[in-house]
């Protein structure tokens, strides 16, 4: 069931040889399960940034409230966890959403990134390490798994979305970048642990 190809799929330049779906899965499963250490990580070293600013949690609470209705769902993913079968076209609105998440948060931590704020040396430094493998094996690997399943007839774009835009906090611009980065991670997170649950029922209920 392989192919060999060479091609862009959306922002993924695939070279060689094209797996069978459950291999992809398992692929982009491992990667999550990569990712969550590093996230954790992460969260410390901010947390440890922040740990004399008594108001970096009300800054948390208050821009996660704003942001809330912009962050991705799980409208599919809660679907497919309280069926006992999926099809097809069920299936890929269900790649297509955690594709997208996994969109939504590359762009932001690319955005995290470009902030280029001071004393961030190793927040920097882990941010760079997940970005890779959540481009290369997590969504190249629904890009394909979706290319697959449509046929070739799903399309992709780089929609870059800030969600805290038009936001304002009355504080430090590198606390400002902590609250924000704290939030993206922990989300991402969140779509990692997810992720890893997700794929484990779904090669039960497929393969």
């Amino acid at each position: 069931m392989a192919h060999n190809k060479r091609t862009h799929y959306g922002f993924c330049k695939v070279t060689g040889t094209t797996l069978c779906v459950e291999n992809h899965l398992i692929e982009i499963a491992k990667s999550a399960n990569t990712i969550v250490p590093t996230l954790v990580e992460v969260e410390k070293d901010i947390i440890h940034a922040e740990k004399h600013n008594g108001k970096f949690n009300e800054y948390i609470e208050y821009a996660m409230k704003q942001i809330a209705t912009r962050l991705p769902t799980h409208h599919y993913s809660n679907r497919f966890f309280n069926q006992n079968n999926i099809d097809q076209t069920e299936l890929i609105h269900l790649f297509k959403e955690n594709h997208n998440a996994m969109m939504f948060y590359y762009n932001s931590i690319n955005d995290i990134l470009e902030s280029n704020s001071l004393f961030r040396h190793e927040i920097t430094r882990l941010l760079r390490m997940i970005r890779p493998i959540l481009k290369d094996d997590v969504i190249c690997n629904y890009q394909l798994v979706l290319r697959i399943y449509s046929n070739n007839q799903v399309l992709f774009s780089l929609n870059s979305q800030d969600p805290f835009k038009e936001i304002s906090l009355s504080t430090a611009q590198s606390t400002i970048d902590n609250v924000y980065s704290l939030i993206i991670l922990r989300e991402l997170k969140h779509w990692m642990n997810r992720t890893e649950n997700l794929l484990k029922t779904l090669k039960w209920k497929l393969f």
